[in-house]
């Protein structure tokens, strides 16, 4: 699980997410659905920063960040191991301009 930030314009706020790196089996599974769809008009990230989003946070605030991972770490340490599925690939914001591809999980049951 890792926490990832992205500086804002103002500088006092951080994009973030909440994510979790995926196997090796993963990205070779997302790698070879990717050389599949080749004419996507789209530039996509190194494998080896393939991960699941599991919440985005918004801006947060540069002196709340080590607050949140002070939580999640808390958090985390009494959460046990989860099975993800995926269903189906999706991208947007719109068909004429995808900007953004994804993963679809299956619901939990």
């Amino acid at each position: 699980m890792f926490l990832t930030t992205k500086a804002s314009k103002s500088m006092d706020n951080r994009k973030v997410f909440i994510g979790i790196s995926l196997d090796e089996k993963t990205k070779k599974f997302i790698r070879q659905k990717i050389q599949a769809i080749n004419n996507f008009p789209a530039n996509f990230i190194d494998s080896e920063n393939y991960h699941l989003t599991l919440k985005y946070l918004g801006f947060v605030p540069d002196q709340e960040i080590h607050q949140i991972c002070q939580k999640l770490k808390k958090k985390l340490s009494q959460a046990g191991a989860f099975d993800v599925s995926f269903s189906e690939f999706g991208w947007g914001p719109n068909n004429s301009n995808p900007r953004m591809i994804w993963l679809e999980g299956e619901k939990s049951r």
